[in-house]
């Protein structure tokens, strides 16, 4: 998969969540994307595990959780039953599970359901990022407190970006890591970040149709791959091709001429070269245009002219 980063070292200023909380924001509204901005804090993950026997109990209570969206609650019980957690606990994590309603009214039942001054500290870092003025996250952002992020490097608030209207996973996620850096031997540097799910993100777009029909193609010309020996005569051409400003690539594998069709369709690549075994005795190839369907037959020595562009 392909992630972009960013993220800010050296600060436990909340002021840096909510930074990138407004990079989320501000990144897919350009996308024009629309997006729910979960939060949570390991610190109220932490004050749960506490409450439920100890904070050994954090791992277990978290990987568990983690699962509730794919396993669903019951088989969540299940497994916490199975990780040594007792009945009256088991109860406890169902009770928070079940914690509903508008960003205010999960705080404020929270408050009740676990009381303490680690529960409070990270309810106090949500109600950061929920009260500073100016921002513009406000009506994407939910507390979800089922939000775990199975990581076990985070110590503080936690993020996870999912696509509406779309069925896909999470298309980003993050969170404070304020000890990761001493895992290496170097202590006390604290760390905020987020990443961006390239990958998943593109697909959703495409789902959603929000690419613009004007986007500009990144292979203009696929190659088509038909044995080993034409493949080695492409590659030599696309490289002049290249010099000459020819976007194009080589299809990496010889396999079945219609799966390379359907990659340049899938790519909206416009056009396909083909060379064979004649084509490269007589030092010719066949290019096709995949909008207008047309094909011509010309020399290696004309393509470099050959206008692409069309």
């Amino acid at each position: 998969f392909v992630q972009c980063d960013a993220d800010v070292v050296g600060s436990k200023s909340l002021v840096n969540e909510v930074e990138l909380a407004g990079i989320y924001a501000t990144v897919f509204r350009k996308l024009g994307v629309d997006i729910e901005l979960k939060l949570n804090s390991r610190k109220i993950l932490a004050a749960l595990a506490e409450h439920c026997g100890g904070t050994d109990k954090l791992t277990d209570i978290t990987v568990a959780i983690d699962k509730l969206d794919k396993i669903g609650l019951d088989k969540v019980a299940t497994e916490l039953v199975e990780r040594g957690l007792n009945d009256q606990q088991v109860d406890t994590i169902k009770s928070y599970l079940a914690i509903s309603g508008n960003n205010r009214t999960k705080l404020a039942t929270l408050r009740e359901l676990i009381p303490g001054e680690h529960a409070a500290a990270g309810i106090e870092e949500l109600e950061y990022l929920l009260n500073f003025p100016g921002t513009n996250y406000q009506d994407a952002v939910v507390v979800d407190l089922t939000l775990a992020r199975g990581l076990n490097y985070y110590t503080g608030l936690i993020f996870e970006v999912k696509a509406k209207n779309v069925q896909m996973g999470s298309i980003g996620g993050g969170g404070r890591y304020d000890d990761l850096t001493g895992l290496f031997g170097v202590a006390d540097i604290p760390g905020v970040g987020i990443s961006f799910g390239v990958d998943r993100i593109y697909d959703v777009m495409d789902e959603l149709n929000l690419f613009p029909k004007d986007v500009r193609t990144g292979t203009q010309v696929l190659f088509f791959n038909l044995g080993e020996a034409e493949s080695k005569v492409a590659f030599g051409i696309i490289g002049e091709l290249r010099e000459a400003g020819v976007r194009c690539e080589l299809y990496p594998e010889q396999v079945k001429i219609d799966k390379q069709y359907k990659y340049a369709e899938k790519k909206q690549i416009p056009f396909t070269v083909s060379i064979g075994t004649k084509e490269s005795e007589e030092q010719k190839c066949v290019v096709k245009n995949l909008l207008t369907r047309e094909q011509v037959t010309i020399s290696f020595s004309d393509l470099i002219h050959f206008n692409f562009a069309k």
